[in-house]
């Protein structure tokens, strides 16, 4: 006797029952072959019956059958179910057919088929065979379908296809806990100020069976919800992947983070496929935002800082300062202070730039050729408010390089009166143009062969010095 075949995919995923746990929303997709199964791929002149009501397709959990249709049209149609949430799913379909004459006659019999597909998390098994590619997850990921099967139609299809697709679960709700939304009968996001860690949680009830953790796809929109964007991986916390994220604004944003203070809107899903409803939370600074760093390094090296002024959008308010203030290795995660700064009570304004400033006081070096920020922290009644950063507001500590030089050779004059004495003059670092004095009187030296001659010496004693483009002396020469 030969099989009859038939094609479906299917898709499947760990649910969530709405009554006793927790359940998954999925699409079917299915329909009868547009050819048949009359009179095909058997013997000659034996006739074969498949009625239209003979054709359908399950998904169980065990021996619970969960879904049944019948495959009555070649029509696609689509249907959406709640399915439980279980490790395993069952898929079958099966065609009811009897087939009957021939030569020499054949007595009626049963010519029915059926194909199982048992899928998982992370793939399906069909005739021993397992595919690891597809599964639930990559339905939940993707939308699409957590596996299937096709049988050429050339070798006997009877059946038609049948999809389980578009996994996605049900009933989880977005909080702050301990927040009310209403609280005076009106809509109240609740607000964050910046630094502050966002302790939204995603609670989706009980259940045997928990959702897999790729459920937990958390995603923000900056712009009323109209676009929607991943919340990145933030090294050194838990922001996917999980119920409870956590992470600051500025963690998901980077420095672009000042511009966006207002609502912000959060949800899971993945791409256009929402998962939950969306929470909106208020962005606030909590404290004057910084617009401008003015840095000024050091004169000369083993100088300190020259200035180090910062500006902000707005001036203190009454009870409010800053504290801490200070410097911070841009290339650091953790606070490492640098020039750290009294407790800022007072800023400035300035008519220059219509911001607020403040002078950095008793600043000394930092190191070569690093790249630093400003990290600061608003109070209000010595209670902290925002903490902000000047990720995009940066500079870099340059080291002057070294005036060094030496007295390479000299020569007394010649005679008790004369004056062709002279004293040459080496540079071994430093930046030209360089000036010489002789006495703390400017003098032209004679170049030659990249050293300098200070020449129509007399018999005498001198003092040398030697400056750069900055005026800086060589703090370690000798008389």
């Amino acid at each position: 006797m030969k099989k009859l075949y038939f094609i479906f995919l299917i898709i499947v995923t760990s649910p969530i029952f709405s009554q006793t746990g927790l359940n998954y929303s999925v699409d079917v997709e299915y329909y009868r072959g547009s050819f048949g199964c009359n009179n095909t791929n058997v013997p000659a002149q034996t006739r074969k019956t498949c009625d239209a009501n003979t054709t359908m397709w399950a998904l169980k959990n065990g021996a619970t059958t969960l879904i049944s249709e019948n495959i009555t049209s070649t029509a696609s149609t689509i249907k959406t179910y709640s399915i439980p949430v279980s490790t395993t799913y069952n898929f079958s379909a099966q065609v009811f057919c009897s087939c009957s004459g021939g030569v020499p006659s054949i007595p009626y019999y049963v010519c029915s088929e059926i194909a199982n597909q048992v899928i998982t998390n992370t793939g399906y098994t069909y005739n021993g065979t397992t595919n690891a590619s597809l599964g639930v997850i990559q339905s939940l990921t993707g939308g699409g379908n957590a596996g299937g099967f096709s049988i050429n139609p050339s070798t006997q299809v009877c059946i038609g296809t049948v999809m389980l697709k578009n996994f996605r679960p049900n009933g989880i709700v977005i909080s702050k806990p301990g927040y009310n939304l209403y609280p005076n009968g009106t809509f109240t996001p609740p607000e964050y100020i910046s630094g502050e860690m966002i302790d939204l949680i995603a609670t989706a009830g009980s259940g045997p069976i928990p959702f897999p953790s790729e459920v937990y796809h958390w995603q923000y929109s900056i712009d009323n919800k109209a676009t929607w964007i991943d919340v990145p991986v933030v090294a050194g916390k838990v922001t996917i992947n999980t119920p409870t994220p956590s992470f600051t604004i500025e963690d998901i944003l980077g420095a672009d983070h000042v511009n966006h203070f207002g609502p912000i809107d959060f949800r899971l899903g993945y791409g256009v496929r929402a998962f939950t409803d969306s929470y909106r939370i208020i962005y606030t600074a909590g404290a004057p935002v910084l617009k401008k760093v003015a840095y000024q390094g050091p004169k000369c090296a083993g100088d300190n800082i020259q200035s180090l002024i910062v500006y902000f959008d707005r001036d203190l308010y009454l009870n409010e300062d800053i504290a801490p203030l200070y410097v911070q290795k841009t290339t650091l995660s953790t606070p490492t202070p640098l020039q750290a700064q009294p407790v800022v009570e007072k800023l400035t304004y300035d008519d220059a730039t219509g911001f607020y400033k403040y002078s950095f006081v008793d600043l000394g070096n930092l190191e070569n050729n690093a790249e630093y920020k400003i990290n600061y922290q608003a109070r209000m009644s010595t209670v902290p408010r925002g903490t902000l950063t000047s990720s995009s507001q940066t500079f870099t500590y340059k080291e002057p390089q070294i005036l060094s030089f030496q007295i390479t050779d000299q020569q007394k004059p010649s005679c008790v009166d004369g004056n062709d004495g002279f004293i040459e003059v080496t540079i071994t670092s430093g930046t030209s143009p360089f000036h010489f004095y002789k006495n703390s009187t400017e003098v032209t030296p004679e170049v030659s062969n990249g050293k300098y001659y200070i020449r129509n010496l007399t018999e005498g004693n001198y003092d040398i010095i030697v400056t750069d483009l900055s005026g800086c002396i060589d703090k370690n020469a000798n008389d």
